[in-house]
This record gives structure tokens, C-alpha cells and sequence, in this order.
């Protein structure tokens, strides 16, 4: 991780020595149920984007469009400033490296901020990081399921790319760990071209980690024909008003430990035209601040409280150079002060 990036707002720098809240690098995981102080990172991935690259330039312009706001939201009555937050700069990734070997790095680097008791707040980067990023805090969930209460199933999954040896029943008494995607497209192809991995393909990708019925999908819009076919026998499929929409998923959740993924070009384009596949007829950014309020609040009750455990947030494919106005990344930053100020309260 690099740390020559401007900070996210009100966020103090991150180190491997500095914020440590539950256990040491490379120690046992945590067994503690106390809230996670949330850590920004960066995963500026841009490798299988197929219509309009840029993404690797969204989280650090996420952190200079966060400096716009004020830390207080009126909506929420909240203050960013009342919390402590941590921001770990971008994972340095290197594209002579094999793009295996660029997830492998971010999945190191989410497992080590998980280890160690932060909540991952992830900026992209395309799509595609929530690969590594979901395997890395599940990894870390089944190892504590497994010095807790050890029971069948609980190996999970192997090796990139591999078939999960987990159960394939969801609820519950399931430890996948739940994801919630919200996104105009389904990205639920198997392959992609030639390619079964890429931003096209992640979200199948990690329902063969998850188990299919443990996928809650919101907004989608845009899927080829038998994709959607596929999504429809499989995966839950959400449909309605984007807010109740959610409040339905998180009464169905409820209890259950929760990955949550945000693409940016859920919203309509007048409002986030900063992306590499924008999708007409989305919902408004005020729709979107709502919706991720309801996660923070349900996030802030958690499991034991009828609300969900927030096992992290990823934010991606905002696409700074495709959007002159600086509108997108705007959006984007204050996505994240409503969640991290709802999740607070």
C-alpha cells in the first residue's frame, strides 16, 4: 500500500504499525462483535474494462472531490468528524504483474485491515476488485466459524477461481457470508470473450463462493439474454423502488453477515456520468444516499440487534477523465459519508 495520496475526508493516514484495534498482523482473527473503525482503501484495478477504461484514477479522485464536503450531513445529523477514520492510501498494484497476481494483492491487503479489526471501506477500481475483496473478509469469517464451532462445510473455498466446497443451502445457519450488489448491470456471465475473469463476469464469480441464493441483486437493467435467465433461477433478484427494495433484502438478511458492493453507474448518468458503461434510466443520487443511510443503520444495529453485520463496502468504477465536470466523484465520496455517519449512529 502507498500513502502518497490525498487522504479521504476527516480521515487520519493509516499504517501497518498505526490504528491497530483488535489484533496484530498475521495474529488470530478477532472473535470480538464491537463495532470496526473504518478504513479507506484503494484498489485502483483498470484491466478488463471494455468499453471506456479510467477507473484506476477513481480513488484518488474520490479523496479530492471528498474535500468538498462538509464532514456534518443535515439528512443524517451526524458528523464524520465525531468517528475515527483510517485511510491506507491505494494497494500498489503493477500492470507488468499478472492480473492473478494484482487480485492477489488486494486480497492480502483487505485480509490484513480485516485481520486486525477495521471495517474495509474499498474505493475502485473496476468491478472485478470485489473478487479478491469478498474472498478476503470471508476467508477471515470461516477461520473464526471454525475455532468457534467447527461443522461441515466450513473449509470453504480453495484456490482463485475454484469451485466452493461450502454447502450449497443459504440462511442462517449458512457462514458465506451474504452480498448485496447494486448496479445497472448483472454481471453475472460466466465468461467474458475468452475472459472468466473480469468486471463482466465477478458477480457469478463470487456467487460460486457465496452460494447463488445468498446474492441479493438491486437495480439491474442491462444483462444479456441468458444471463438473465441464469440470474433468475439463481440469485435474488430484488425488484422495486431501490430503498424499499433494500429494506425487504435486509429483513431477509437479517442476522446474516454482510458484504456490501456499489457501482457507480447504478445511478443515472445525469447524475454519475463518470463511468466506463453508463445504463439510462437509473435512480437519482438522493435515492442512492438513502439507500446506503438504510445499510449504515442497519449496519449500526447489527447481527444481534435485527440488523446486519457489515463485513465491508466497496465503491467502484467511477471513471474521473470520462466526466469534465467532476460531478461523479462528488457522488461517490459522499456515498461513502452517509454510509460511514448511518453506520456510526
Amino acid at each position: 500500500m502507498n500513502g502518497g495520496t490525498r487522504l479521504f475526508l476527516h480521515a487520519r493516514p493509516g499504517s501497518p504499525a498505526a490504528g491497530d484495534p483488535a489484533a496484530s498482523p498475521g495474529g488470530p482473527p478477532p472473535r470480538t462483535r464491537r463495532p470496526r473503525p473504518p478504513a479507506i482503501l484503494g484498489l485502483p484495478l483498470d484491466r478488463t474494462t471494455s468499453y471506456r477504461s479510467g477507473t484506476a484514477l477513481g480513488p484518488a479522485a474520490v479523496r479530492a472531490a471528498s474535500w468538498s464536503l462538509e464532514t456534518f450531513s443535515p439528512f443524517l445529523g451526524g458528523d464524520l468528524a465525531d468517528q475515527v477514520l483510517h485511510d491506507f492510501g491505494d494497494v500498489a498494484l503493477d500492470e507488468t504483474l499478472s492480473l492473478d497476481a494484482e487480485l492477489a494483492l488486494i486480497e492480502a491487503a483487505v485480509r490484513d485491515l480485516y485481520r486486525r479489526g477495521f471495517l474495509p471501506v474499498l474505493i475502485g477500481g473496476e468491478h472485478l476488485v470485489t473478487l479478491p475483496a469478498y474472498r478476503a473478509v470471508a476467508s477471515v469469517e470461516l477461520e473464526v466459524a471454525a475455532t468457534v464451532e467447527p461443522r461441515p462445510g466450513a473449509a470453504f473455498f480453495g484456490e482463485a477461481g475454484g469451485t466452493p466446497a461450502a454447502p450449497a443451502t443459504s440462511g442462517v445457519g449458512d457462514p458465506r457470508p451474504v452480498l448485496f450488489h447494486y448496479d445497472a448491470h448483472a454481471d453475472l456471465r460466466d465468461r467474458y470473450g475468452d475472459l472468466r475473469l473480469s468486471h463482466a463476469t465477478v458477480i457469478r464469480r463470487v456467487a460460486e463462493l457465496a452460494g447463488a441464493r445468498n446474492v441479493y441483486q438491486f437495480g439491474i437493467r442491462s444483462g444479456e439474454r441468458e444471463e438473465m435467465r441464469w440470474a433468475a433461477s439463481n440469485v435474488n433478484l430484488v425488484g422495486g423502488p431501490l430503498v424499499e427494495a433494500t429494506r425487504a433484502a435486509l429483513r431477509a438478511a437479517a442476522g446474516r453477515k454482510v458484504y456490501v458492493t456499489l457501482d457507480i453507474d447504478i445511478l443515472d448518468p445525469s447524475h454519475a456520468p463518470g463511468t466506463g458503461s453508463p445504463e439510462p434510466g437509473g435512480p437519482t443520487a438522493a435515492e442512492v444516499f438513502e439507500v446506503v443511510a438504510t445499510l449504515g443503520s442497519a449496519a449500526s444495529l447489527g447481527a444481534a440487534g435485527g440488523g446486519i453485520d457489515l463485513l465491508a463496502f466497496d465503491l467502484v468504477e467511477v471513471s474521473p477523465p470520462l466526466d469534465p465536470s467532476g460531478r461523479t466523484p462528488v457522488v461517490a465520496a459522499k456515498i461513502l459519508r452517509e454510509l460511514l455517519i448511518a453506520r456510526s449512529a
